[in-house]
């Protein structure tokens, strides 16, 4: 059961916290700015390709890529047959709802079916935005606000004005804490996000599993590391069943979707076997995306399959490290975000200095690009221009944010994080 939702805005990004009661996270979303279209949307879009062969249509709804829309989708839910071109042609006129957002080059999917809306309004050329679907904020505290004794935090007094005129009724349980620390730091939130990062998750009885994405699927590996519950059969099991519900925890957290194959400890016991899938299936049974789970392979192996809606955590949060052969580390986008918003914290406990954020180029290069539009709101709030400094001693994923005439300051994530 959900018994906070935290909700912190920052220049460019807002991110969305459920916690259970001991403050455990159970569900992290991130927005930014920029982020283009997103599940739920319903846009105006025009058809630029019909692709007989596969029996589907690129649809412009006005991104960098073009959106694909199936045969399944396109057809009215009356209509079991016919081919993608008895539906649609070349040119045409199209309301669609976003299924699944953009992800590297390929375009987001749609379906000509959105809820609530008839048709396009008149005068309105294609592509555009015809609504935009409830932004993360909104949408946890519609859900999850009103459960007995869910507090409901927000640092920001613009977006809580927002939350309780469109949630009138959860009005009285919106806080504004106004303090001039960081939410999610202090409800230990910041330290479990960055565990999301690294592909590595312990367990409690010693054990752990590795999660890597691939292009065509998810691998997660359990390992017994070293934990011993009175030989090995009863080892593995202990084992397995931890990491039976910290995967299904896990795949949540991270946002992850497509194809999942699963390589727990080895059993010898069919029952074992049965046993820890059981576990798993109870774990997945919360999920608020739909799941297959297929069980266990004649290798061995557990098969699953999570519906996808967008790029997992660790494709936007991070990137491939430069110099540590194969592992990731945070984006220099995620960098620049994270270097404003401990601008921001500094600033409301130090008001009226002048600050400079000092990281790699790469970062600053972030800044003036991706970033430029969250800068240039964190500098109106401050009242003035942000000093950018170029650090080429320090890592890809390091910042430092220094006040003139003051020591450098340095907030909890201003450290290097190389996630292996």
């Amino acid at each position: 059961m959900i018994d906070a939702i935290l909700v912190s805005a920052s220049p460019g990004e807002t991110r969305v916290a459920c916690l259970d009661e001991a403050g455990q996270l159970l569900r992290l979303i991130v927005e930014r700015v920029g982020d283009g279209l997103r599940v739920g949307d319903i846009v105006l879009g025009r058809v630029i390709k019909v692709m007989s062969a596969v029996d589907a249509a690129l649809v412009d709804v006005g991104e960098a890529n073009p959106g694909f829309l199936g045969l399944a989708e396109a057809r009215p839910v009356d209509r079991h047959a016919g081919r993608i071109g008895d539906f649609v042609t070349q040119g045409d006129t199209l309301v669609v709802q976003v299924l699944r957002q953009a992800e590297g080059d390929k375009g987001a999917k749609l379906t000509r079916r959105p809820a609530g809306v008839a048709g396009a309004p008149d005068g309105v050329s294609p592509p555009v935005l015809l609504r935009r679907a409830p932004g993360a904020a909104m949408a946890a505290v519609a859900e999850h606000g009103g459960q007995s004794r869910c507090r409901i935090l927000v640092d920001d007094g613009r977006i809580a004005a927002e939350l309780r005129a469109g949630v009138p009724s959860l009005a009285d349980r919106i806080e504004v804490p106004g303090a001039s620390y960081s939410l999610f730091t202090a409800e230990g939130v910041d330290e479990q996000v960055e565990a999301l990062l690294s592909p590595l998750v312990r367990l409690p009885g010693g054990g752990r599993i590795s999660i890597h994405e691939t292009e065509a699927l998810v691998a997660i590996d359990v390992d017994t590391g070293g934990a011993e519950h009175g030989g090995r059969d009863r080892t593995a099991l202990a084992v397995n069943l931890e990491a039976a519900a910290a995967i299904a925890r896990q795949l949540t957290l991270r946002e992850v979707g497509g194809h999942i194959v699963i390589d727990f400890v080895p059993m010898r016991s069919r029952g074992d076997r049965k046993h820890v899938l059981a576990a798993l299936r109870h774990g997945l049974d919360g999920d608020p995306r739909p799941v297959q789970l297929a069980g266990f392979t004649s290798l061995g192996l557990v098969e699953l399959t999570r519906a996808r809606t967008g790029p997992s955590l660790t494709c936007r949060l991070t990137a491939r490290c430069p110099s540590c052969e194969g592992g990731r580390v945070k984006a220099p986008l995620t960098v620049a975000l994270e270097a404003l918003r401990a601008v921001m914290v500094e600033d409301r406990a130090r008001p009226g200095a002048a600050w400079a954020i000092e990281a790699p180029a790469a970062v600053l290069s972030a800044l003036s690009g991706n970033a430029a539009p969250a800068r240039h709101e964190a500098e109106a709030r401050l009242g003035r221009p942000l000093s950018l400094v170029v650090r080429e001693d320090m890592a890809a994923d390091r910042f430092a944010v220094t006040a003139a005439a003051a020591a450098t300051v340095e907030p909890a994530n201003e450290r290097k994080t190389r996630l292996r």
